[in-house]
Order: C-alpha cells, then sequence, then structure tokens
C-alpha cells in the first residue's frame, strides 16, 4: 500500500508525501529482507527528496534513505562497492551536520565495512576506533558490540589475535545489554553472530579448534533463531571455513554450498563468492574435480578482485594453490602463493601470511628446482611470524614442515622439541588435523628420512588431512 501511494504522490507531483510514503515502503521491504525492493523505494525516495526546497527535515529525510540505501546495497553489492561508500558517506555528512547520534554511528560502521572488505586495514581500524569512542560516550549497548566486533574483526585480520578475542568478547558482553528487540536492530548482520564467528576463527588460529567449532555452531544457532538470512549465510559460510581448516571437506563442501543458495537466493553477491570458494576448495580434494575447483576459484578471485573485495584474498590465494601443488602445477601455485604474500605486506591483512610462507616453503623444496635450503628459510619464517601473532596453528603447521625437510639432519632433534613443546600446551583431547599429525610426525617409529612416508606427510599438510583417531594418542 505505502508503495502504490507513493507512486500516486510523485505522479502528483506531490514530493514531500511520495518522500515519506518511499520511506516506509524502504523500510518495510528491509524488515522482509526484499532488498532490491527496497533499493528502489529507497532510491526513488532520494529523487523525490532532492526535489524538496532545504530545510533540516530534508536532511533528516534524507540521511535516512541513504542510511537504508547504504545497508541493502552492502548485502546485494557488497560491502566494498562504490555505492556503498557514496550512501554511507552522504550520510556521514549529514548525521554529523544534524548531531544525529544514532546515524552517525551507523553511517561510521558503513564506512567501516567498506574498508575493511577493501583490506585497507589502517584505515578501517582508525575507523572502528571512532566508533567505538562514539559508542563509549553514548553508553549505548548495540552501538557498543558493534563497535567492539568491528575492533575484534580488523585485528584478527591483521594477525593480533591477543587484541581480538578482548574485543570480540566485550562485543559479546555489550550485546547482552540491549534492551530493545535484537530483530529490529538497526545494521543487517547480527553483531552477536559476527562476534561468535570472528572468534570462532581466532580461537582456531590460537590451536583450541575444538572450542572454535563450537562458537562457530554458536554463531549459525543464534542467526537461525534469529531467522535473518544474511546473518545465516554468514554463520555458515565461516563454519565452513572452519571445517576446512580442520580437514573435514565433506562438512566444509556441505556448509560451504548451502550458505551459497541461501546467498543466490537473497542476492547476497560477496557472500555467494566466499561460500563457493570454501565448497570449490573442499570439492577439489578429489582427483576427478580439481582442475574443474582451480578453474572456478580462480575465476571467483578474479571477481572479488574487480569488486575490490580483497579481505581474506591471502588465504584465498593458499587455498587455490594447495589444490595446485596437490594437481602438479608448481609454477602457477608459486605465483598464486606470492600474490597472497604481496598482498598481505600490502594490506596489513597479514593474519594467513605465516601459512603462504610456510606454503612456499614447501613448494620451493617439492618442486622442479627442489631447494632445500630455501624451503627450509622460509619454514623457519612461518614459525616466527605465527608466534609473534600467536597463531599456534599455522606455527604447528610450520614446524611440521620444517621437521620433515630436516628428518636425518643435525636439526632434527630440536624440530622435535619445538613441536613437543606446543603439543605439550594443548589439550590431549584436540583433534585439528595439523594437532593429529603432529603426534604422528613425533613417532620416531614411523617417520624416517627420506621415505615414502615423508613424502605422504607433506601432501596431508596440503590437503589439511586428518590422520586415524588413534593418532592422537600417541604420546609426544
Amino acid at each position: 500500500m505505502s508503495a502504490r501511494l507513493a507512486e500516486l504522490f510523485e505522479a502528483g507531483e506531490e514530493w514531500d508525501l511520495g518522500a515519506s510514503y518511499r520511506q516506509i515502503a524502504a523500510e518495510n521491504a528491509s524488515r522482509c529482507f526484499d532488498d532490491y525492493a527496497g533499493i528502489d523505494h529507497a532510491s526513488h525516495g532520494l529523487l523525490a527528496i532532492a526535489r524538496i526546497p532545504p530545510s533540516v527535515e530534508r536532511d533528516r529525510r534524507e540521511l535516512r534513505f541513504n542510511i537504508t540505501l547504504g545497508i541493502l546495497e552492502s548485502a546485494t553489492r557488497g560491502f566494498s562497492s562504490d555505492e556503498v561508500e557514496k550512501a554511507y558517506r552522504r550520510a556521514e555528512e549529514l548525521s554529523r551536520n544534524l548531531g544525529d547520534k544514532q546515524y552517525h554511528f551507523a553511517s561510521l560502521w558503513g564506512l567501516w565495512v567498506y574498508r575493511v572488505v577493501r583490506a585497507e586495514m589502517g584505515v578501517a581500524l582508525e575507523q572502528a576506533e571512532s566508533m567505538l569512542r562514539l559508542a563509549q560516550a553514548n553508553q549505548n549497548p548495540e552501538e557498543l558490540a558493534e563497535a567492539h566486533s568491528a575492533i575484534g574483526l580488523t585485528n584478527l585480520f591483521q594477525g593480533k589475535l591477543a587484541v581480538s578475542v578482548v574485543a570480540l568478547e566485550n562485543g559479546l558482553a555489550a550485546y547482552e545489554l540491549i534492551a530493545r528487540d535484537k530483530q529490529n536492530l538497526l545494521l543487517r548482520l547480527d553483531p552477536k553472530v559476527n562476534c561468535l564467528a570472528m572468534l570462532a576463527r581466532a580461537y582456531h588460529q590460537k590451536g583450541v579448534s575444538d572450542r572454535a567449532v563450537s562458537l562457530g555452531e554458536q554463531a549459525l544457532a543464534h542467526a537461525d533463531y534469529m531467522e535473518q538470512p544474511y546473518s545465516i549465510a554468514f554463520a555458515m559460510m565461516f563454519l565452513s571455513y572452519l571445517r576446512y581448516f580442520r580437514g573435514e571437506m565433506t562438512l566444509a563442501a556441505e556448509l560451504g554450498m548451502r550458505s551459497a543458495e541461501i546467498a543466490e537466493d537473497q542476492g547476497l553477491h560477496q557472500i555467494r563468492a566466499w561460500a563457493k570458494l570454501s565448497y570449490w576448495r573442499a570439492r577439489g580434494e578429489s582427483q576427478a574435480q580439481r582442475k574443474e575447483s582451480i578453474s572456478l576459484m580462480k575465476e571467483a578471485l578474479v571477481q572479488l578482485e574487480n569488486a575490490h573485495a580483497r579481505l581474506c584474498y591471502p588465504q584465498f590465494a593458499s587455498m587455490v594453490a594447495e589444490l595446485m601443488v596437490l594437481d602438479g602445477q608448481f609454477d602457477e601455485a608459486l605465483r598464486e602463493v606470492d600474490r597472497g604474500i604481496n598482498l598481505s605486506a600490502e594490506t596489513g591483512n597479514r593474519d594467513y601470511e605465516p601459512e603462504l610462507l610456510r606454503l612456499k616453503g614447501q613448494i620451493v623444496s617439492l618442486g622442479p628446482a627442489q631447494d632445500q635450503h630455501q624451503g627450509q628459510r622460509l619454514c623457519d619464517l612461518a614459525v616466527r611470524m605465527s608466534m609473534e601473532q600467536g597463531a599456534t596453528s599455522q606455527q604447528i603447521r610450520a614446524l611440521l614442515s620444517s621437521l620433515a625437510l630436516r628428518l636425518g639432519t643435525k636439526q632434527e632433534q630440536t624440530c622435535r622439541k619445538n613441536l613437543r613443546e606446543i603439543l605439550s600446551r594443548i589439550d590431549q583431547a584436540e583433534t585439528s588435523s595439523e594437532v593429529l599429525l603432529a603426534r604422528t610426525m613425533l613417532d620416531e617409529r614411523t617417520v624416517k628420512a627420506n621415505s615414502q612416508e615423508v613424502m605422504e606427510y607433506w601432501q596431508k599438510l596440503l590437503s589439511h588431512s586428518r590422520p586415524p583417531r588413534e593418532a592422537a594418542h600417541v604420546s609426544p
């Protein structure tokens, strides 16, 4: 009804009333997750607003339209699109001039997510810190949850795990203080879902993968409870990546496909691309489907690059390179890894850099050059960087590669000692693929220098493969 009334008033050049009904129609569409209809109404509303004489009230209405448009364009076109930046930039200007605290925070959030998805990490962190200062001044729990979530996510992808975990836990605490109906929060991605998903990734990196899975499942359960398609697709996509990290490829593929299907149905193109990358990587574990998976992943990476969505590109580069190595495409894999390493340094998105360095070490050792010395140097660098980040899972993987390269040398026992020391700090019940593999590798009776087993363990690292469960009981 509101949309029809808007059309009638616009036809009669009653722009003030037309804009009013367009706002109602846009917000109704947004609440029903009919994003494209909401974008259409908000866009028409802005055209009507442009025909109204300047006033404070006119600016307030233009502000609401731009916030609505920014939220919906983020979901459909992607967070990194120019249309999103344009809407939130105008909203930030209007809200600042009007002194509107609520919409000013929302505009800052939009500009933050635009920067972070583009992997402009330094600017994104400054934006997130501005959000936190505003939220603290307003003493608004909803804003505090969003701001802590933003700071946690930004630090996480910069490789600052300790800072990230504190911020994300603060975000969860603030969320529980929100008094109003959480179904009607201003922004599209539920902050509790975001905090839980990011904590899950952080805990996996810290080497507590079983807890990470629990947090990821909590994120998905909460998204289901909220019945928010965007949050559901987002949580499912993140859980898919957790399963991939753990070598649980069947689950990774299932979750990735389900997330992509929801995203496709809702027109969430960026979420769909991220989910499909996880699905194709998991599917590529099968030799019969590997070449097609590599091709599709490369196409998706080009699309993300064209959309300036470079967040996580270093991880995606590592994923496709793993399949290339398994397929014998060493030169292509090396180019992809170097691209990921260069982007890590360029953008500040460094959380996956240790794994890229380890993978490069493996490639130069196994590939045509067979440069063992360079491979060892790269693995050692990966060990140091992962230690600085507190990324225990990547540190274990780097030490495993270092051990495989040094079997039969004077440095072998040092590698074993370092690996045992790390494993001694990890719960015996932990079942991540790298922990199980490390426990098996430390059994000197089964892994000998220059043996076929060494090559098999290299492949297990590439595949994130899970050794038999009895390996978990091998004494370190």
